[in-house]
């Protein structure tokens, strides 16, 4: 698969200053299970040079985004969606800053100027289907945040899509293999058993209550790469500031399937930036500078 860079080297580092200034402001210096420093950068950056007025964020977790959104874009109009607000460390107090819980895909674009828009995405679901939806509704630009390669995580993604590979239920929950777990409860009344099996760790409270869920898995297909590239002006990946050696999946290298854009710092002692990228790394330990091949499209 080809890696296209949206920046080059010598652009990306001339945002890198002022971005760390505000990085060091972060007010979840941890942010566990979500974004790192390369993620964040890039996220920074893009928003930077492009010339918008509008973030759709659809994923907010503990707000570590809705943060860094309204930090890189001063009175950014910003729509923050989650499938549950209640995760939030970080609630903005911004008037230009308006939180729906819910999905992306229940909010109406008709009134937003569609050219000077940009949608987030870390919310772990199938590209496919987003992309559908932004066409639809004549937005240019996305960003995808997970963009996982074949053989791991929870969404079918642009990595995926690309290799006809499809997003299997082992990519979700590794060695899964299908059992019926709520055949003890089959001597039980039916109504306790309707209580025992629709708790809300189990599937069935997960298919009810959030659709998006029915669309995570797919079948291997050579349907969909073709319709991506019918939909998609432009595909880039953006280059992280540093790789750790293995990465958050336990493989070593980044060979193959994994293959990466070069970083732009082969070693954090290298850069001029050494002292702020040790301290980072100290506050959110072995996770800070993950990885995970954070994605701009442009759509037609």
């Amino acid at each position: 698969m080809e890696l296209n860079k949206f920046f080059s080297n010598k652009e990306l580092l001339k945002y890198l200053p002022e971005f760390i200034e505000v990085y060091n402001l972060r007010p979840i210096k941890n942010n566990k299970m979500g974004m790192g420093i390369n993620h964040s950068f890039a996220v920074y950056a893009l928003l930077k040079k492009l010339n918008i007025s509008h973030v759709i964020e659809s994923g907010i977790a503990q707000g570590h985004s809705t943060w860094l959104i309204e930090n890189s874009i001063p009175d950014i109009d910003l729509i923050s969606v989650d499938l549950d607000l209640s995760n939030r460390l970080y609630i903005s107090k911004n008037s230009n800053t308006n939180y729906v819980e819910g999905d992306i895909e229940d909010i109406s674009f008709e009134d937003l100027d569609t050219n000077k828009t940009i949608v987030f995405f870390d919310d772990h679901t199938n590209v496919m289907h987003r992309l559908k939806f932004l066409n639809a509704w004549g937005i240019r630009y996305a960003i995808f945040e997970d963009n996982y390669p074949p053989g791991h995580g929870d969404s079918y993604s642009i990595r995926k899509i690309l290799s006809d590979y499809g997003q299997p239920i082992t990519d979700m929950v590794p060695g899964y293999k299908y059992k019926n777990k709520f055949e003890k409860f089959k001597f039980l009344p039916k109504n306790l058993q309707n209580r025992l099996t629709t708790a809300n760790t189990t599937w069935p409270y997960f298919l009810t209550h959030y659709h998006h869920v029915q669309n995570k898995l797919r079948k291997p297909n050579l349907v969909d790469k073709v319709l991506f590239r019918k939909i998609v002006k432009n595909y880039y990946e953006i280059q992280p500031i540093y790789l750790y050696k293995n990465q958050k999946w336990g493989v070593s290298g980044w060979d193959g399937k994994y293959r990466a854009l070069e970083p732009l710092f082969a070693e954090i002692k290298d850069s001029k930036f050494s002292t702020e990228f040790e301290k980072f790394e100290k506050e959110s330990p072995d996770r800070m500078f993950n990885y995970n091949y954070i994605s701009f499209v442009e759509l037609n």
